[in-house]
């Protein structure tokens, strides 16, 4: 059985029952796979970091910055923000999984949830299975709990006007709405897949909270007056994070009274019964005594594993490990704005524009400076250090073709499948210079045969 929004009770179809076992047999392999460490602390995933903005180098002048440019800042300052919230929960002492990006499409969510309204909540939704449904910026898998955290970045300058202020004040009360809608509808998502899979009642607690790591706590006295219907006890500002290591077990123990329920700088915030109005969920008993509930929670918590890393239909079990993390971060940092010609960066500080030979060669049209330096280095040995995406393989290849015009050189490049070989056979081949493609690896050729 499933319950819908409004509360109503469906039956689950056999297909149904069929993606269900397979998000609970997929969730297992998980599992097993990368939550089996042994360590205290928590499982993070991704292992680093999801990277979803590249960081980049802005004017300082405001006025300098284009329209363009405040947009991506904002983003990269949304995701730097998430950060501070992942380093805080990987600080926790506690054994726990904790999801960082957590999507999920219309059709998991229906599957759950059963009939809801849209997001605007005008009309039932008429999303597509695969359309995009909802997301929760980390999910945590505790023993017996569910904790929510959305992440809004807000600042308000103590150097402002009054009109200043009152606007930023709009824009936190804002993304508060926003942040509250969010946590709802992942929480029925959890509270769905619970009432699946239960015969009798769980023992799990659903947490949510809003986070603002640039926002502090006393600074935000004031906002009271912004919603009385708030429960102030699940915001977490600047200083709750830093002392979240010290608090999280509080904050996730069942209620029994007020000074447990909430961090201690967030105790005045809850009500006299200890409860936190419409913010938890708390279904069963207080314990995990018995078998049935800890299997509930255990397929529960395979289950959004597996969402979790349910990408275009496909589960990407790789999404767990770090080398799928380092792969992903260098692949989006070729992407890069500041460097790639799609992407206008020239009012960047210290951004070059390179020739038409380069351009032609590797297919940027902006070096970074440390990038230029390197590339217009006229020293006979360099040592060029950098991690994954940082323009190593373009600055040389540029540099390649930059010799070539002018010496015969002998290039040795030493590389392997699946990384950056080919940047250097496309720009030989953009300047219609012949190569040999020696393959030493797999023992194709041996020592002499390479002297030669």
């Amino acid at each position: 059985m499933a319950s819908s929004e409004d509360g109503s009770k469906r039956q689950i179809k056999p297909h149904e029952e069929r993606k269900i076992a397979t998000l609970v047999e997929i969730g297992g392999q998980i599992r097993k796979e990368y939550c089996t460490s042994g360590n205290m602390g928590p499982v993070m995933m991704p292992p680093a970091p999801n990277l979803s903005s590249y960081i980049d180098k802005f004017p300082e002048e405001e006025e300098q910055l284009s329209a363009s440019n405040r947009s991506d800042r904002q983003r990269q300052q949304d995701y730097e923000a998430e950060v501070a919230v992942y380093r805080a929960l990987e600080q926790v002492e506690e054994q726990m999984i904790v999801l960082h990006g957590f999507k999920y499409n219309h059709g998991e969510y229906a599957l759950f949830v059963g009939d809801h309204l849209n997001k605007k909540n005008s009309a039932r939704c008429e999303l597509k299975d695969k359309d995009p449904e909802g997301e929760c910026d980390f999910v945590v898998l505790g023993a017996n709990y569910f904790a929510l955290v959305e992440v809004k970045n807000v600042t308000i300058s103590k150097q402002c006007s009054d009109e200043e202020k009152e606007t930023q004040v709009r824009v936190l009360q804002e993304t508060l709405r926003m942040s509250m809608i969010q946590r709802k509808r992942t929480s029925l998502l959890i509270e769905g897949i619970l009432e699946h899979l239960q015969l009798g009642q769980s023992n799990a607690v659903i947490r949510t909270f809003t986070a603002y790591p640039n926002l502090m706590r006393n600074f935000a006295t004031h906002l009271d007056s912004i919603n009385g219907d708030i429960d102030w006890s699940t915001v977490l500002f600047q200083e709750d994070l830093q002392t979240l290591k010290e608090n999280w077990g509080i904050m996730m123990r069942p209620a029994q009274n007020p000074s447990e329920r909430a961090p201690r700088s967030l105790v005045s915030a809850v009500d006299s019964t200890g409860n936190a109005a419409g913010s938890d969920v708390e279904v069963g008993a207080t314990d995990v005594a018995d078998n049935s509930s800890h299997e509930v929670l255990y397929q529960a918590k395979n289950i959004l594993l597996a969402m979790w890393c349910l990408e275009k239909g496909e589960y990407n079990k790789e999404k767990c490990s770090l080398g799928w993390t380092i792969h992903e971060i260098d692949r989006q940092l070729k992407q890069g704005e500041i460097t790639f010609e799609s992407k206008r960066r020239d009012r960047n500080p210290g951004v070059v524009e390179v020739d038409a030979i380069v351009q032609e060669a590797v297919k940027v049209k902006y070096f970074s400076e440390e990038q230029s330096k390197a590339f217009k280095s006229k020293s006979s040995l360099l040592w060029i250090h950098g991690p994954a995406g940082s323009g190593k393989s373009l600055v040389l290849a540029a540099k390649m073709v930059h010799v070539l015009k002018k010496d015969k050189v002998i290039v040795f490049k030493f590389s392997g499948e699946g990384n950056n070989s080919t940047v250097f056979e496309d720009a030989l081949a953009s300047q219609e210079e012949s190569f040999t493609l020696i393959e030493s690896y797999l023992g194709k050729h041996t020592r002499g045969e390479l002297s030669e």
